[in-house]
């Protein structure tokens, strides 16, 4: 069988196991509701993908929303996209920083934050990348590059916004992970271990553990 197939068949059998993993975990999470009305949301990679698509349904829900990505194209694009569904009263913001640089992470955050009256109530850390390869071809800089970019820069992302969380009434952090933190899946060993150490970041098996 070769790679290609390989990975194919990992992905598939790590859903269906993630899968069963995540509902039996939801059987035992006590869930508080959190209504996104009039907050203020920072999500990082926001400009694309899960991150734009989560920062789309904040806006529907009545959230105003910081985005925080590397390139201003795309996350003006993104800006224009959401604040055409924005509501009055309602503020969608960018900056662009790299999520790895802890003190534009600080920067991005703080300023985002002073524009809704020194505000965070949420923070969605959705930057991150993969490099599918085996394992004996993946080099030091490879594991190296993604865990900085995924697990460093949630970290950033997380410190950055913590304060302004732990100063109101507290607050929501959001971390995106995948079926790769419970099953390893072939040819993608870099990635496992981050998303892997998300769940012990989050407090996913403590139910109401604090940062």
């Amino acid at each position: 069988m070769d790679t290609f197939w390989l990975i194919l068949v990992s992905c598939i059998l790590g859903a269906i196991i993630s899968s069963f993993l995540i509902i039996k975990s939801w059987c035992y999470c006590p869930r508080r509701a959190f209504s996104l009305r009039n907050r203020v949301v920072v999500i990082t990679g926001g400009s694309s993908g899960i991150g734009l698509s989560l920062a789309n349904e904040c806006v529907k829900k009545g959230a105003s929303v910081i985005l925080l990505a590397r390139k201003e194209g795309p996350l003006r694009q993104a800006r224009d996209e959401l604040q055409a569904l924005a509501q009055q009263g309602q503020r969608v913001l960018f900056f662009c920083a790299d999520v790895t640089d802890d003190s534009a992470v600080s920067n991005a955050i703080e300023q985002g934050a002073k524009e809704f009256g020194e505000r965070i109530d949420a923070v969605v850390c959705s930057a991150g990348a993969s490099i599918p390869r085996e394992f004996v071809n993946t080099s030091v800089s490879d594991f190296e590059s993604q865990f900085r970019l995924n697990v460093i820069g949630t970290r950033n992302a997380i410190a950055a916004s913590l304060p302004f969380m732990r100063s109101q009434d507290g607050g929501r952090v959001v971390i995106i992970s995948s079926q790769a933190g419970q099953v390893g899946l072939y040819g993608f060993t870099a990635y496992s271990v981050r998303i892997r150490s998300f769940w012990s970041f989050a407090g996913f098996r403590s139910p109401g553990s604090s940062f």
